[in-house]
């Protein structure tokens, strides 16, 4: 969590009956900023998820669950343990809270230590948290203090760590249309607004979507990515609002939607404009209320997300022409980022091959030194129609059948066969040479 960004508590309970520790809970924190004032309830201790758990800053735990499961509270507790195994992202802090007559009963058996190693710092009881609110509220108060000062050694390291990942080649240049994509990004990072992302396949829609991500108050939640082209019609319900257990012939087991998964953090929706009338219809409805509703359920599910989509064709146009919502449309374009084709950012050409090629040169154990200018200016004559995707194949594939330890212009390979390759820009049929290669058809 970077310096600047106010961290805001999110808070699971975890109780067969949470009416009543959720009312407490809103009463001790009511008007405290630091704190979710929706925290997400938890029936089941078996429903205690490491998808739930990445988000939770602090847990409030019952013991006894004999209207819903019949599992205990220390159920719950050997699934976070395993969870904090697996991904250090999750150190929530427990409070243990209950009625005193089963409190004294389960904790009798447990030993504090190992309590305090998967993360319980208090014990509370409902009645006299119910009675004294302010004392309830110092606890959750030590809870969250220690929380920070455990964060607060590896943020900064994180945070450097995770920025310089969601920083892609794709976004490497000094051209003045990716210098404008950048400063939209600083603008509009830090905010929650929506943004919609346009531009042609391989220019880096997604890594722009990351790196918004990565720079907002979000960056230590889920990102969430989905293409929705890629999704056929007969999955789009189920993978985005999730399904019930029994909800369809082959659902035995409750699945969690995109939607759901990126509860406190970003969704990011590419190819919007592929989508059909239906899927644009419970789209909006889940931008505008947020909240889903799985199939084969009834309850609505409260949902927190960032929404960034992005789209290769011309929305405006798909308006005008009734193939894409207009309400839908502006729901989405609070914010656009126009990234540019790589014909258009030319001057970036060099930067981008040198950067592939030292990524290649460590993938391929490859001892390249440089890109030779004559290389360079051969890279630069096409258009590049596959943008910098299309680029980044041409030089890994240059380096994979080249020696070294100079990448020279004879070695760049734009992925044709013989034929082909003669006529590309700068070969000696295309400058003209009064003695070009033999044409060979390969057979």
């Amino acid at each position: 969590m970077g310096t600047n960004a106010k961290h805001i508590c999110n808070v699971m309970i975890v109780d067969d009956e949470p009416d009543l520790p959720e009312r407490i809970y809103r009463e001790a924190v009511n008007g405290d900023q630091h704190y979710d004032p929706n925290p997400d309830i938890v029936y089941r201790p078996e429903d205690v998820t490491q998808e739930r758990l990445i988000r939770v800053d602090i847990i409030l735990l019952d013991f006894d669950f004999k209207k819903r499961s019949s599992h205990k509270g220390d159920y719950a507790l050997k699934l976070i343990e395993g969870y904090k195994k697996k991904n250090k992202h999750i150190n929530p802090k427990i409070i243990l809270f209950s009625e005193m007559e089963n409190y004294s009963d389960w904790h009798k058996d447990q030993k504090l230590e190992s309590l305090f190693r998967i993360g319980v710092v208090d014990f509370a009881m409902k009645y006299v948290a119910e009675d004294h609110p302010e004392i309830f509220k110092f606890q959750l108060d030590k809870a969250l203090n220690l929380g920070k000062q455990e964060r607060t050694i590896n943020d900064k390291e994180e945070e450097n760590q995770r920025l310089g990942q969601a920083i892609s080649p794709n976004l490497i240049g000094n051209s003045l249309g990716i210098g404008r994509v950048l400063k939209m990004i600083q603008h509009v990072a830090p905010t929650n607004a929506n943004v919609l992302i346009r531009g042609e396949t391989g220019t880096g829609k997604e890594l722009v979507a990351r790196l918004i991500h990565a720079k907002s108050p979000r960056y230590h939640r889920a990102f969430v990515a989905q293409n929705m082209g890629a999704l056929p019609d007969s999955l789009v319900d189920g993978e985005l609002f999730g399904w019930e257990k029994g909800a369809f012939t082959g659902a035995n087991f409750q699945h969690q939607g995109l939607f759901e998964k990126a509860h406190k953090g970003t969704v990011f929706l590419d190819e919007i404009g592929d989508t059909t009338g239906k899927t644009q219809v419970d789209l909006l409805r889940v931008f505008q209320e947020k909240e889903v509703r799985r199939l084969g359920g009834n309850d609505p599910i409260p949902v927190d997300f960032r929404l960034v989509c992005a789209t290769n064709q011309n929305l405006e146009k798909a308006v005008k022409d009734g193939q894409f919502r207009q309400d839908l449309f502006y729901r989405l374009n609070v914010v656009m980022i126009d990234i540019p084709p790589l014909r258009k950012r030319k001057d970036d050409i060099s930067l981008l091959s040198e950067h592939f090629l030292k990524r290649y040169n460590l993938e391929y154990n490859k001892q390249f030194t440089e890109i030779s200018p004559e290389a360079i200016s051969l890279l630069v004559k096409p258009d590049w129609p596959g943008n910098v995707r299309e680029l980044e194949n041409t030089i890994e594939r240059s380096v994979i059948m080249a020696k070294g330890p100079i990448l020279m212009k004879e070695d760049i390979n734009f992925g044709v066969d013989d034929t082909e390759q003669e006529g590309l820009p700068g070969s000696e049929l295309e400058s003209g040479s009064s003695d070009p290669k033999p044409i060979v058809k390969k057979l």
